[in-house]
């Protein structure tokens, strides 16, 4: 999947994979190695739905916080991997959103808080 900032006209991520079921999000890119860009779906618009953990991840990430008009309604950049002593430090959105899009450090580019976003499938 593309993830495009279509205010901006930036592509964010080339590749990124969708994270709709319980199993996929609650994973996440837990252990993985190698960077990865990830859009997880919540079951319904909210901010618990949209609450993540950095726990055992290996690496930083930035995160935009997409509502179901596909709006950016938060943003968090260098989210640093839970330490050992805190395991479950939660990162939630201001407001309620429908998509967390978990990406590479950096990777927000200029993105801002009410930029759209448009997911599009590619073929892989």
């Amino acid at each position: 999947m593309e993830i495009v900032n279509a205010s901006r006209g930036i592509t964010l991520s080339r590749g990124a994979r969708f994270a709709g079921s319980f199993m996929s999000r609650f994973r996440g890119l837990m252990l993985t190695r190698e960077r990865k860009d990830l859009v997880l779906a919540a079951v319904s618009e909210s901010v618990d739905g949209a609450t993540i953990h950095m726990n055992m991840m290996l690496y930083p990430i930035d995160v935009a916080w997409v509502d179901s008009n596909m709006t950016v309604v938060d943003l968090a950049r260098k989210v640093a991997p839970a330490p050992l002593w805190n395991p479950f430090e939660f990162h939630r959105p201001a407001r309620a959103a429908r998509y967390v899009v978990e990406l590479g450090l950096g990777e927000l580019g200029t993105t801002e808080i009410g930029d759209k976003i448009e997911f599009k499938e590619t073929k892989d």
